[in-house]
């Protein structure tokens, strides 16, 4: 289900939708996927809740704003369901503990920080649904302190990959670069020849 709530008369449009959707009888609305194009947080939180949760599995949010709060979205009973996320321009304010439960993240974070590439890290070491998660970032404090924490990366590519415990076929890799950071769940076997597993 797409939204384009782009332009200042769409606010007024998401609010009336809501109004009218939530006292209909197909309230809530039936749909796997849910995508909005928007310009402020309002029609996000007007809309969303207009969604089945227990039937949404993948989000999409394109704003045309940088640096957007997400802390109210993130809370919200669709975010907790699905299991896909995708979100452009640089948002803030979406803690960790609030993306763990996806299998997919493909996001631009206006700040990624140590702490919580480390939150994630433990996070992939532990819940084998968590598949992928690539996240851009205009600021971030980890690179100094990565080597320190982890060792070399291999070859000065900024790759290192960890062993799960209880799993001998796969291992997470991350990657950091000048501007993303990347975790991926991949099989022992495609660890490039002479990289350390952690």
């Amino acid at each position: 289900m797409d939204f384009d709530t782009s332009d200042s008369e769409s606010e007024n449009f998401s609010k009336d939708l809501f109004e009218r959707i939530s006292k209909s009888k197909s309230f809530p609305l039936k749909a796997k996927s849910f995508r909005i194009f928007y310009n402020s947080k309002s029609p996000i939180l007007n809309i969303l809740p207009l969604i089945d949760s227990g039937k949404l599995e993948e989000l999409e949010f394109h704003g045309l704003k940088k640096g957007l709060d997400f802390s109210e979205i993130s809370k919200m009973d669709q975010w907790k369901s699905a299991k896909t996320l995708q979100i452009s321009n640089f948002v803030k304010n979406v803690p960790v503990e609030s993306l763990i439960h996806f299998n997919l993240i493909k996001m631009d974070l206006f700040e990624v920080s140590l702490e919580m590439i480390l939150s994630l890290k433990e996070a992939f070491l532990r819940s084998p649904h968590m598949m992928n998660y690539e996240i851009s970032f205009r600021k971030s404090d980890a690179e100094e302190h990565l080597v320190e924490l982890f060792g070399e990366d291999f070859e000065l590519e900024s790759f290192w990959y960890f062993g799960i415990p209880d799993d001998l076929e796969n291992v997470i890799s991350f990657g950091f670069g000048s501007n993303f950071i990347v975790f991926e769940r991949i099989l022992r076997n495609i660890v490039p020849i002479g990289a350390r597993t952690l």
